[in-house]
């Protein structure tokens, strides 16, 4: 009995030790290891959303990745989206902001925001050498930062000007991270001012 006793005891003693290194193991990897910001595990995949992730526009938007590499400043409207330090916005829970947010993936890979007459009124795509969203493989996707354009337009420039900027300060709220001019600077209401003073003067 003494000897049942003692086997207990022991057992009880390792897997007291054994919780305590683990747990100061995996502090230390949490130390060490840069912050990404997490998926929502409880996110549907995208067949079960019942989104459209296809183009449903056959006209053309002529806003090539090699506009944006330039930053063609007097043809384009650009905000940035920037993740928070030391995070990236991942796969299934960005794209599902982006289709929340009524964007819908086409040309070009990116995702656009469409009027009721499948109009294209803005774009939205990773502020890096490609730009595209690969659905096919949505876990491959981390990207530091979104960069949300249009090109001014007589038609529509009010509405596509208030679209993009209710749909850039929802993705802000939803993402987390700071909205930023087209010089990197935090977005402010004068900088925005300037924007729709110049977009809207040239049209006029």
């Amino acid at each position: 009995m003494l000897l049942l006793f003692s086997f207990f005891i022991s057992s009880i003693a390792l897997a007291f030790f054994y919780t305590r290194i683990r747990r100061k193991k995996n502090k230390k990897t949490s130390q060490t290891t840069p912050h990404l910001k997490p998926e929502n595990k409880h996110l549907s995949p995208l067949a079960d959303l019942g989104y459209e992730t296809t183009s449903r526009d056959t006209s053309v938007f002529n806003v090539t990745k090699q506009e944006l590499q330039i930053n063609s400043h007097q043809d384009l409207f650009i905000l940035y989206l920037v993740a928070p330090p030391e995070q990236v916005f991942l796969g299934y829970g960005l794209i599902q902001c982006l289709l929340t947010a009524k964007l819908r993936q086409g040309q070009q890979g990116i995702f656009h925001y469409y009027d009721e007459q499948g109009n294209i009124l803005f774009s939205v795509a990773q502020a890096n050498e490609t730009g595209d969203f690969n659905l096919d493989n949505i876990g491959s996707i981390a990207c530091q930062s979104l960069v949300l354009f249009l090109k001014p337009q007589e038609k529509n420039i009010n509405i596509a000007l208030e679209k993009l900027l209710e749909t850039a300060y929802q993705l802000a709220e939803d993402l987390g991270g700071q909205l930023q001019d087209i010089q990197h600077r935090p977005l402010t209401q004068e900088t925005l001012d300037i924007y729709k003073n110049k977009h809207l003067t040239a049209i006029s």
